[in-house]
């Protein structure tokens, strides 16, 4: 037997509008088996969040039909739109054909010991400053003459490339700095982000020009998106520690950050690592340009890394490196490792420190020695340090006080005008 037509109780929200009420609407009389379009509804301009649907039938009684009973889903509560910049930035392609509206350029490699080949880093305005302070203050239009300089996305910018100083690295043992080879030793320019060189300094990317620079002749390109962005100089940190923080920021997921080996412990394999999609870096410069901008999480994270790549092989060339001298907690990780570990081997190797320290080879090294001295002497952490002179203390002083500075300020100048977000004195 036909069931008779039906009530139908149409409810339509959209929990992350507040401001749109939804629909409410009644058909009184469906039939079953019938195809027809009941209504038409639309959502909120560029709303790309959930759509609940509510659907009560009512059915006549001389159907005399029974129901089981059922209880309603306890269905999560739909995220707000806000808290998601991944869908805020997707929402935003639809309406933008280019995605990415600010650029970076930064060192990406270290020939004869200077940082050298600046890169770009592309990226969406939008995902970077969604959860970061340093980077709304940075890309901030408020930023004054550190603001950047607006240009096409595909052209280099000279005057911001212009901007980046290798004086600006304090940290020169930085292994996201890929040492280059000396013979290749032609002056470099940036060619729509990639690395080329040429004679001539930076050279124009218009589409009539071809790798060689010569004219491309009977060959019409398609055009590429035109679209206006903002350029900065990076000074101070490396291409490949910028990019890995940049996806991070994208996702705000800490699972996403991948770190490559110490340069101490450094196999063939991980050089694998670098050709494939993961974007990773060394987990000594993630710490040092977390530790700059305030991002604790990815701090501890990278801290974790550098103690889980810790052995007997590596120890004394870890604690005493450039890098560990600058941060006391890092000091204090390494030197109880080092007393847990004091095999032949590792006092052979620092019996050998020792010896560089007294040719005067490791001027940085006598905080870190004065206070792995004291721990083998049995002083705990707090009295180790106290036995350090207020003037063997001036480098921390001193990196203490370049942080506190930039708690009150936008960002640094350094040469030119660059931001430079992880530089210490």
């Amino acid at each position: 037997m036909p069931l008779k037509p039906v009530r139908v109780q149409l409810e339509i929200k959209f929990p992350e509008q507040e401001q749109h009420a939804g629909y409410s609407l009644t058909f009184p009389r469906v039939s079953f088996g019938s195809v027809s379009i009941l209504d038409v509804f639309a959502a909120p301009i560029s709303y790309c969040g959930s759509i609940l649907f509510e659907i009560t039938l009512t059915f006549d009684e001389a159907d005399d039909l029974s129901f089981p009973t059922t209880h309603p889903l306890n269905l999560p509560k739909p995220s707000s739109q806000s808290s998601n910049p991944i869908r805020k930035a997707l929402c935003h392609s639809l309406n933008d054909p280019c995605f990415v509206d600010v650029k970076f350029y930064l060192y990406s490699g270290r020939r004869e010991g200077r940082p050298a080949h600046p890169k770009v880093v592309y990226a969406n305005w939008a995902l970077l400053c969604e959860n970061n302070e340093y980077m709304k203050n940075l890309l901030s239009p408020a930023a004054g003459s550190a603001s950047g300089t607006v240009c096409e996305l595909h052209d280099d910018v000279p005057e911001e490339i212009a901007k980046l100083s290798p004086d600006t690295f304090d940290y020169d043992s930085d292994s996201d700095l890929e040492d280059e080879d000396e013979d290749a030793a032609a002056p470099a320019t940036i060619l729509n982000g990639r690395e080329a060189t040429s004679a001539q300094g930076i050279q124009g990317t218009g589409d009539n020009t071809n790798p060689d620079g010569a004219q491309e002749k009977g060959v019409r390109k398609a055009p590429t998106c035109v679209h206006a962005c903002r350029a900065y100089a990076i000074n101070g940190t490396a291409h490949k520690t910028w990019s890995a923080l940049v996806m991070y920021l994208y996702t705000n997921d800490i699972g996403t950050m991948e770190f490559s080996a110490l340069s101490s412990q450094r196999m063939i394999a991980d050089r694998d690592l670098s050709h494939s999609e993961t974007v990773s870096c060394s987990p000594k410069s993630m710490y040092r340009l977390a530790d700059y901008i305030g991002l604790s999480s990815v701090k501890s994270l990278s801290k974790e890394k550098i103690r889980q790549s810790l052995s007997e092989s590596n120890i004394v060339t870890e604690l005493f490196s450039t890098f560990t001298y600058r941060y006391q907690e890092i000091i204090e990780m390494e030197v109880e490792f080092l007393l847990t570990h004091l095999t032949s081997q590792v006092r052979r190797e620092l019996n050998e420190l020792l010896r560089l320290i007294v040719l005067g080879r490791k001027p940085h090294c006598f905080k870190v020695l004065s206070f792995t001295m004291s721990r083998m002497l049995g002083d705990d952490i707090k009295e180790a340090w106290s036995l350090l002179l207020p003037e063997d203390r001036a480098d921390e002083e001193l990196d203490n006080e370049m942080k506190a500075v930039g708690k009150h300020r936008k960002n640094y100048d350094n040469v030119k005008g660059a931001p430079r977000p992880p530089l210490l004195p």
